[in-house]
């Protein structure tokens, strides 16, 4: 895998999943958080692609791309249906047309330099976490 790939794999691992943002102390919730979060980033992925697959998405000037971050919103409200199989074919099919709803427009060589400020960077206490 090219880094540029593992690089973006990791940006969504560490910002969108919030994949160190616990919500337990115990050696087990930090297990059974980290690969929760691994489940739903890899069943957002192939939403996804299946979004890309099965849904015509409109001819435009530009290359697009699915939003991830938004497709990872929608399918945390959908992922625990999903895996009771307590989504009907098509409901499925919608949750796939919302996916192939938000676009993004795919902008190459776009890089900007990182300002490195230790203030800027999210310290997770306990006492704030964000329930799921």
């Amino acid at each position: 895998m090219p880094a540029g790939k593992l690089k973006k794999a990791y940006k969504r691992q560490k910002s969108w999943l919030e994949i160190e943002n616990f919500t337990g102390k115990s050696v087990l919730s930090v297990r059974q958080d980290y690969h929760a979060r691994i489940l739903s980033f890899n069943l957002t992925s192939i939403a996804i692609l299946a979004a890309e697959l099965a849904c015509d998405l409109p001819e435009r000037a530009h290359q697009y791309q699915i939003n991830f971050a938004q497709a990872l919103s929608t399918m945390k409200d959908t992922l625990v249906k999903l895996l009771y199989r307590l989504v009907s074919p098509e409901g499925l099919m919608s949750l796939l047309q919302t996916l192939a709803q938000s676009l993004t427009i795919i902008r190459h060589g776009r890089n900007f330099e990182r300002k490195k400020n230790s203030a800027t960077r999210r310290k997770f206490n306990p006492c704030y976490k964000r329930s799921m």
